[in-house]
């Protein structure tokens, strides 16, 4: 009745959302609401406070916010609720990120009312909602309010609580905030989790009582009221969501069945997402529920006390849970629920109430065991099965107070027992041993197997427990994987070990049982060797297992030392029954099953050995065992004897080896070696007899050491645990020294090396047993290996570190105790070995370590007796000279102190400086090993600076310290011949050691300048600075060192000057100064450049300024020298043309800004050269120029003796290109000494001149003088400005010439003269002095004074080749010079120069032509070096190319065969091939018909070409030779006549004869261009040559097709182009390829579909649709563009679309024509569209268009050459054509058809159309010219 009254009740009470689903059905509950009256209201004082504050349906408050908000938390959508929410919480209830309350702009008031209203919404909806954000936010709100309105928050949870039943929803706000701490959402528990929190002290702040009966009371009515409605999801949805008050009724009215039938009727009206919602909402709220059930169980637990419980069995105790529920079945009503998820929380919930409210099952009227049967026979849900177990175990375990007999009881009276009913033991068994049987259906074995022993001790008897230990091993048959069978054995092995263990004292089991334990004994016994069996033998499988794994070698190793250890008192113990047969028989067999014993099962058996032995050591168990027999020792012994022995002999694996150890570590050797068991593998059962027989023959085969690291220390920590048991030192010193007898036969040192460690640091105490004779000789012969090691070092590091391992072991530095393992004996040889051959390899000292002196150097510090101070000096040095790891180590260590170091700077200083001295040691380095004499030379002095500077504060000098700063050691070099091998070596140590100097120290080495002088002019002792650069940049660069620089410069002249004064110029070394002294002021100083034509060369034109270019812009003009802004041209202006001005974008002020401006405050360089020195360099160069001038110039310029003159020379070159003599000016300045200096060498060439006989010697050295003052530098750069800085006119000697030759031929004087050398020194005047010579007066004889002089040299140059050179150089510079001289002498006119001009460009390219083509052949190596002639030339030509062609062109005409030839030279090929082209592209034809001769050859293959042909054919070859002949050079047809592929063989020979291709195609484009037969013709030759398909077989190999990059094509054949041809043969292939296919389209076709391999057929292809195919379509549509002959005809093309269209107007009609060229062109033909030709008959426009294809496709013709072809034709068929009479055009309007009516009379042509049209309106049928009637005929 009590039940059925408070059902009713709570229902009664009961409403919904709908109460509030709108304003009518709100307003109606809010009215009944208001008129509840309780009896519990009544108690309180504050009753009219608690009749105003209740949560309310409606927002009573005025806020229009809060309204606003309310509202939006109606809707649907799950994103405006939650937004809602949050808003309340953030407006309403601010709060910070700890929770601590915030000002909020609302008043308490509205905060109340506010809360009173979400509170109404919180337990009817939010809490409810299936969105966890949404109820996340409304907890969050909830827990900020308690914040904020403690008290009124308060009174609501209170009402909430108290008034459940007549509010009338179910369950309570409490309970739901405390279930959804269980939520599996964290967040929404974490929130949860805070909110319960701030309750919990809200309701202890608010209440001095204590909260706990409140809060279990809650809770409990909260899940009862949940239940009763969680029979379906249907039901709890209505329950949530429907008025209780008008359902209970109905409900009332109608019975069970009429409610089930309302939510059957309610679930049909709802939607598909409506009732995944109630399904989801179902499960969750039933989940969270059920779980809180278990928290608030686990947190308010029952007493455990028996008495307490049978004391409070009426339920007024305050601690238990028994009177809190109404309905206690209600807890388990979900044991047999169909889903499994609810079962397994019921599970957990039974288990926990079986823990901590056993007054729930106990005093109960509910018989719990029946379910549990129930529910174990049902249960097939694999992850239920641990959670069902854990709550059968503590369900029986509850049943502890009664005794646990009473679990299994079911007969006896349960009531009077205060206890449950018990459970059926043999329905439980069948149960679950069908359970077990089935491997519980897949669950993981891992889980629920841990279980299975505590359920076999709770089982009521033996047979039981028989039966489930059978049941518990047949289950591994029906296991799904093997952890879960590995699982299930573990837990068998632990069944099986604990029935053969426990002994049964116990009064309640049966005497017959113990029976028929004895009679399973055995059978137990088997189940767990069955379990070890199955251990030993299953396979090792994935790291997966691992865990599975060790837990069984655990429980079985865990066994085994129980059993092992079993007392004898323990006579009840059912294994003292099978002992005897378990040790004897059944654990052999079981070790022996497992297939592979080398490798996983001794390592199995192993890790069970080792487990044991940790054990018994850890427990120290004393083991009573009755007889030798019954142990498991007894075992191993008997195991190893039979097993393992034999394995052991053949050297056994680790694995066996560790099982070895194991056992022996365990049994102990006594218990091995015993004298009653004995075998025939070993001569006696001893420890002696097994060490020399096993042990050590497996230690000492050579290969030992390739088992591995692990398998010899084993093997040794092994053997010397075995000697550490004899306890006999004599047995112990034989046996060791019997194995190093054994290891100095055979055995690797390696093997050696790791047993002497396994000694040294584990059984050191063995170590004074093992002295012996045998090791020391064994210790002396690998010191002896490791000298002969150093002096040929071949081996590796490893050996290295073994050996020095070992050593380092015998003289106990690596052991903690310093035992040496050697008597002090082999110490002395040691040495001997080491000092006795310090200095054995001389200057061949290698760098390898050093074993021995490392261990004696190490010895020293812990023995110093044995190493004495002489000797710890000698190895000292030998670590110094070799260097390397052993010394560092040396140095490095602590016995190494600063007298050490002083007396080793000491010796070493003076071996350093004897080596650098002796004349007689530096002889005998032969040539090649130079390099590395002085790197090792270099080491060593490093090494000493190094130690110089560690060890001492103030060093000395480091380069004093190792020779180099000795001045007489630098003097000396500078004295030796050119050839000297002194230069050489001081050069590469100084190199070498500067590199390993930290660079910011290196320029502290040089105490003095003077030193750094000397050093530099050795260097350039081949007048070159380049190993002056390496020097440079040794220091860091000019950057870093520009005031060393400076500072060089002045001892630089005075050296010089000394040199000069002691009559020595006319030796090597003052001219390696000059060319020094150049070099040096270069570094900081520009050449000089005077102010106009600095200016010129600064400023910008305007025409040569475009859109994008980098300027640089005067900001302020108003000041000299002013900065400059770097800018950019974004705008040319033309609006004022011809005046340009530009707007540029330059930075300012971290700003870009434009600007306008004008060209000429646009400047090429952003400082002016002669402004941008600072005040330092301008005085030192003053003090420069009155140096030179004075004490070198003025002082030596007259001397008699012609070298000295012109070193002086050489120095007013330099003062005067590099200072400029800006200074002062005026009588007795530099400036006017200078000019003097010059004036006074010009006068010596006009006074030689002007003499009576002519002394060419005097005057050609006059002219040298000269032209070097002026700038032609011998040693130096060459310099351009000096004739303008010094204001020199050369016209005097030019007058002077003119008055000699007096109007005889230039050409005859000189060659009467007969001087070559006097031309030359002519040229090279004029070269420097020709821009003070040209004049319009001058310029002609100027020219034919240089050709006369050329032409004198070119035919008589006897002088050899190196006068060859040097005339190209001078005549390349003269060129250059003329040239520039003529552009700024605008007037002159061309055609009176042109011819000299030509004549002298022919004279150049002669000397080209002869120079030195053999030695430069032999320079083609990887860094090949240019000849001094080859930029001047090739700065000549390109000149010449851009001003005016036709002087090379001529040239090339007149040289060709000579230049053909110049290609086979590496380093000619380049300008000989550019000066040949263009003569190939100049158009121009070679030889008329009448004057081509065919050479032998050409004729030779025309014969051989023309046999067995036809007349007709034979005359078309020759016609295609002989036409080609006409355009061709005679030796580019012999070259591709017999070109073949054996020219690849040779790198020169093959890019010269790429070249000579790349020309014949170039000869080949020109004579096309003249006229599109000749094409045709010199294609069919080149197809008869084969030529073309010997280029690809030739380039395909060299050309990387994955690489489609057109951008960089003709870079490689350009004349700028800076590569060299041997650094670039892919580009030049490619190139070639490309101009092959793009000029000989056919002949390309036809090898690519005959001759190309299969396997290149698609990467050609791919090559020409990617770069061919696009870049041919380009060019030739730029040819169209430049073309004149297309005259009024329009053409059109596109590169994307691949189609050009020419349109031509004929009668104001378009004609047109369109050609579609494939992406794979020429490998693919073109298309040809001439529809569009109106007025021409079909048949006429269609033989166009084959017309057309057949000369682009089969012709080698361009697409300009077939348009032409094209209009040319349209042009013939419009030629002469009158236009119709009567529309007056030729074609018709209508028809666009010719005139095709003529009639016979006038003989006037009509169009059909216009004539008919002119009959029928003039109703005539006569002519309309002649009037006489139509008689006409029809023309085409």
């Amino acid at each position: 009745m009590g039940k059925e009254k408070r059902n009713a009740d709570s229902s009664s009470k009961f409403t919904g959302f709908s109460a509030f689903a709108s304003h009518t059905s709100a307003a109606s509950t809010a009215v009944q609401l208001s008129h509840v009256k309780t009896s519990k209201l009544a108690e309180r004082d504050t009753v009219a406070s608690r009749s105003k504050l209740r949560p309310m349906p409606l927002f009573t408050g005025k806020n229009s916010e809060l309204i606003q908000t309310f509202k939006r938390i109606s809707k649907k959508d799950y994103i405006t609720k939650t937004r809602a929410v949050s808003d309340i919480s953030s407006y309403a209830y601010p709060c910070n990120a700890d929770g601590e309350p915030c000002d909020s702009t609302i008043s308490k008031p509205e905060q109340i009312a506010a809360f009173s209203h979400f509170f109404f919404l919180f337990r009817n909806k939010l809490i409810h909602d299936n969105n966890p954000s949404v109820r996340i936010g409304a907890m969050n709100v909830v827990a900020s309010a308690m914040a904020h309105i403690p008290k009124a928050c308060n009174i609501l949870f209170r009402l909430d609580a108290e008034n459940e039943r007549e509010i009338g929803a179910i369950g309570n706000v409490i309970g739901w905030i405390y279930s959804s701490q269980s939520s599996q959402i964290n967040e929404e528990a974490k929130i949860a989790s805070r909110t319960w929190e701030a309750l919990c002290s809200l309701l202890k702040d608010c209440d001095e009582r204590p909260i706990e009966p409140l809060v279990k009371k809650c809770i409990v009515e909260h899940v009862e009221s949940i239940l009763q409605f969680s029979s379906r999801a249907s039901n709890l949805a209505a329950a949530l969501s429907v008025k209780r008050k008008d359902s209970q009724q109905k409900n009332n009215d109608n019975g069970k069945k009429g409610g089930e039938l309302r939510s059957k009727i309610s679930t049909l009206s709802m939607s598909e997402s409506d009732k995944e919602e109630m399904e989801e909402r179902f499960d969750r709220v039933l989940l969270v529920t059920l779980r809180a059930m278990e928290c608030i169980i686990q947190e308010f637990p029952e007493t455990k006390s028996n008495s307490n419980l049978k004391e409070h069995a009426d339920g007024d105790t305050a601690e238990g849970f028994y009177h809190l529920f109404s309905n206690k079945s209600i807890l388990w009503k979900h044991l047999n629920s169909g889903r499994a998820i609810f079962r397994r929380a019921t599970f957990a919930l039974v288990s926990r109430i079986a823990q901590d409210a056993v007054s729930l099952i106990h005093q109960t009227e509910v018989n719990l065991s029946s379910l549990l049967l129930n529910v174990l026979s049902s249960e097939r849900d694999p992850a239920n099965f641990v959670a069902m177990f854990e709550m059968i175990l503590l369900f029986i375990s509850s049943f502890r107070p009664h005794g646990i007999s009473m679990a299994w009881e079911t007969s006896k009276d349960h009531n009077s027992m205060k206890c449950c009913p018990g459970i059926n033991v043999d329905g439980f068994m069948k149960s679950f041993a069908k359970v077990l049987r089935r491997a519980c259906y897949g669950s993981p074995s891992n889980f629920w197997a841990p279980i299975m022993l505590p359920i076999l001790a709770l089982l009521p008897s033996s047979q039981h427990q028989l039966q489930f230990l059978n049941s518990l091993s047949n289950g591994k048959i029906a296991a799904v994987g093997t952890a879960d069978t590995i699982a299930i054995v573990s837990a068998a092995a632990e069944c099986s070990m604990y029935l053969l263990i426990c002994t049964n004292k116990s009064d309640e089991r049966k005497v017959e049982d113990e029976d028929v334990y004895k009679d399973s004994a055995q059978d137990i016994s088997q189940t767990f060797l069955d379990s070890l069996s199955f251990y030993l033998s299953v396979s090792e499988g994935s790291t997966a297992l691992f865990a599975a794994k060790e837990h069984l070698a655990s429980v079985l190793s865990r066994g085994l030392f129980k059993l092992n250890n079993l007392s004898i008192d323990r006579n009840r113990c059912l294994f003292l029954e099978v002992r005897d047969w378990f040790w004897d028989k059944g654990i052999i067999t079981a070790l022996n099953a497992t297939e592979d014993f080398e490798l996983s099962g001794s390592r199995k058996i192993t890790k069970l050995v080792r487990w044991m032995t940790s054990e018994k050591s850890r427990k120290e168990v004393d083991r009573v065992v009755l007889d030798d027999a019954m142990s498991f020792e007894s075992t191993l012994r008997s195991f190893f004897w039979q097993s393992m022995l034999p394995v052991c002999q053949d050297s056994p694996s680790l694995e066996v080896l560790l099982l070895l150890q194991s056992i022996f570590y365990f049994t102990g050797i006594q218990h091995v070696f015993d004298s009653q068991h004995e075998t025939k593998m070993i001569s006696s059962t001893s420890c002696e007899a097994f060490c020399r027989e096993v042990i050590i023959p497996l230690l000492s085969k050579p290969a030992t050491s390739s088992k591995g690291k692990t398998w010899v220390t084993t093997m040794f920590n092994f053997f010397f645990f075995i000697l550490n048991e004899i306890k006999d030192n004599i047995n112990i010193g034989s046996i060791w020294e019997y194995y190093i007898d054994e290891v100095s036969s055979g055995s690797d040192l390696h093997t050696l090396f790791l047993g002497v460690s396994v000694l040294t640091s584990e059984w050191e105490e063995l170590i004074e047993s093992l002295h012996c004779h045998a090791f020391d000789q064994l210790a002396t012969t690998v010191a002896n290996d490791t000298e002969d090691r150093i002096q040929n070092p071949n081996d590796t590091n490893q050996i290295q570190d073994t050996e020095s391992s070992f050593l380092r072991l015998c003289v106990g530095l690596d052991s903690s105790k310093k035992l040496m393992l050697v008597s002090s004996n082999v110490i002395q040889p040691w040495k001997d070995l080491t000092i006795s051959s310090a200095y054995d390899y001389g200057y061949q000292g290698v760098c390898q370590r050093h074993v021995l002196l490392e261990v004696l150097f190490s010895l020293s510090e812990i023995h110093p007796s044995l190493i004495k101070p002489e000797d710890k000096m000698s190895l000292i040095k030998r670590a110094w000279y070799e260097g390397g790891a052993s010394f560092y180590f040396v140095t490095s260590s602590v016995a190494f102190d600063e007298s050490l170091c002083k007396n080793l700077v000491i010796l070493g200083s003076t071996i350093l400086k004897q080596q650098l001295n002796d004349e007689q040691d530096r002889g005998s380095i032969k040539a090649n090993d130079i390099d590395s004499w002085c790197h090792r030379w270099a080491e060593r002095a490093s090494r000493l600076i190094e130690l110089q500077q560690k060890y001492f504060a103030i060093a000395a000098a480091p380069l004093k310290t190792v020779g180099l700063e000795d001045l007489d050691v630098w003097r000396r070099a500078i004295e030796d011949g050119t050839e000297s091998q002194q230069r050489d070596i001081l050069f590469l140590c100084f190199v070498n050691l500067m590199k390993k100097i930290p660079i910011a120290t290196r320029m502290d080495f040089f105490p003095v300048f003077s030193l750094l002088v000397h050093m530099l002019i050795v260097f350039a002792h081949d007048f070159k600075t380049e190993r002056c650069d390496i020097c440079l940049e040794l220091f860091g660069g000019l950057d870093i060192n520009r005031d060393a620089v400076i500072s060089c410069l002045m001892p630089m002249v005075d050296f010089v000057s000394g040199r000069l004064e002691s009559a020595e110029g006319s030796d090597d070394a003052v001219r390696c100064a000059v060319v020094v002294y150049d070099w040096l002021v270069g570094l900081i100083l520009p050449k000089f450049i005077p102010n106009d034509v600095s200016q010129r060369s600064d400023d910008l034109e305007q025409t040569n300024i475009s859109e994008g270019d980098i300027i640089w812009y005067v900001a302020d003009t108003t000041r000299k020298n002013a900065p400059r802004v770097k800018a950019t041209v974004k705008k040319v202006h033309r609006d004022d043309f011809p005046n340009l001005y530009f707007t540029i974008q330059f930075e300012e002020s971290a700003k870009l800004t434009l600007k306008q401006t004008i060209a000429s405050r646009l400047k090429k360089r952003q400082v002016d050269k002669n402004s941008a020195l600072s005040n330092g360099v301008h005085e030192m160069t003053a003090l420069l120029e009155e140096r030179t001038i004075t004490n070198v110039v003025k002082k030596y310029l007259d001397s008699p003796i012609d070298e000295l003159k012109d070193v002086v020379a050489e120095i007013l070159n330099i003062s005067v290109s590099y200072f400029g003599f800006q200074g002062k000016q005026g009588i007795g300045t530099v400036r006017f000494q200078a000019i003097q200096a010059i004036s006074k060498l010009d006068q010596e060439v006009i006074t030689a001149l002007s003499s009576e006989n002519l002394d060419s010697i005097i005057l050609e050295r006059s002219l040298q003088s000269l032209s070097t003052a002026l700038g032609h530098g011998i040693l130096t750069v060459e310099s351009h400005f000096n004739t303008s800085i010094m204001n020199y006119d050369g016209k005097s000697v030019l007058d002077a010439l003119k008055r000699k030759v007096d109007g005889d031929d230039l050409s005859s004087f000189f060659r009467g003269i007969k001087s070559f050398s006097l031309c030359s020194a002519f040229i090279t005047w004029i070269g420097v002095s020709v821009s003070s010579l040209m004049t319009i007066d001058n310029a002609a004889f100027l020219w034919e004074l240089l050709d006369s002089l050329s032409s004198v040299l070119i035919e008589e140059d006897a002088d050899g080749v190196a006068s060859t050179c040097t005339n190209l150089l001078v005549m390349s510079r003269a060129l250059k010079e003329m040239n520039r001289a003529m552009v700024s002498t605008k007037d002159v006119p061309k055609t009176e120069t042109i011819a000299s001009e030509q004549l002298c460009a022919s004279n150049i390219i002669k000397l080209f032509i002869k120079s030195d083509t053999e030695q430069s052949s032999q320079q083609n190596s990887t860094e090949q070096v240019l000849p001094s002639w080859y930029l001047p030339l090739k700065d000549y030509i390109i000149a010449e190319l851009e001003e005016n062609s036709s002087v090379i062109q001529y040239g090339a005409r007149t040289n060709t065969e000579g230049l053909l030839r110049s290609l086979n030279s590496p380093v000619k090929q380049w300008l000989a091939f550019h000066i040949l082209q263009v003569s190939a592209c100049s158009g121009c034809i070679l030889f008329s018909i009448d004057q081509v001769e065919l050479s032998e050859g050409t004729t030779n293959m025309l014969n051989f070409w023309q046999d067995g042909l036809v007349d007709e054919e034979a005359i078309e070859i020759e016609e295609d030779a002989l036409n080609t002949a006409q355009w061709l050079p005679t030796d580019l047809m012999s070259f591709a006549e017999s070109w073949d592929s054996t020219s690849g063989h040779n790198e020169t020979i093959f890019i010269a004869d790429l070249l000579r291709w790349y020309l014949c195609i170039d000869f080949l484009d020109s004579a096309g261009g003249a006229n599109m037969q000749n094409r045709a013709h010199m294609t069919s030759y080149f197809g008869k040559t084969g030529a073309v398909t010997t280029l690809f077989e030739l380039v395909l190999p060299f050309i990387q097709f994955k690489k489609h990059d057109r951008s960089s094509l003709f870079q490689c054949v350009s004349i700028s182009s800076s590569e060299s041809l041997t650094s670039n043969i892919e580009s030049l292939c490619k190139t070639i390829m490309f101009r092959t296919i793009e000029s000989m389209p056919t002949l390309c076709k036809m090898w690519w579909n005959d001759e190309c391999p299969l396997a290149l057929k698609s990467p050609v292809m791919k090559f020409v649709e990617a770069i061919v195919a696009p870049e041919t379509l380009r060019r030739e549509l730029n040819r169209m563009d430049k073309s004149s002959d297309l005259g009024e005809m329009v053409v059109r093309g596109n590169c994307i679309s691949r189609e050009i269209s020419a349109t031509y107007v004929q009668d104001e009609c378009n004609i047109s024509v369109m050609i579609r060229v494939p992406h794979s062109f020429p490998l693919r033909n073109v298309e040809v569209d001439c529809r569009k030709t109106l007025g021409v008959s079909e048949k006429r426009w269609r033989y166009w268009s084959l017309q057309i294809m057949r000369m682009l496709n089969g012709q080698d013709g361009s697409i300009l050459d077939a348009l032409l072809l094209w209009k040319q034709n349209v042009d013939k068929e419009f030629d002469g054509v009158e236009p119709c009479p009567v529309c007056y055009s030729v074609l018709c309007p209508k028809t666009h058809a010719m005139p095709n009516l003529e009639c016979k009379t006038c003989n006037n042509r009509f169009h059909s159309s216009c004539l008919y049209k002119w009959f029928n309106s003039s109703g005539k049928n006569q002519c309309v010219l002649c009037q006489q009637p139509w008689s006409g005929t029809k023309v085409s």
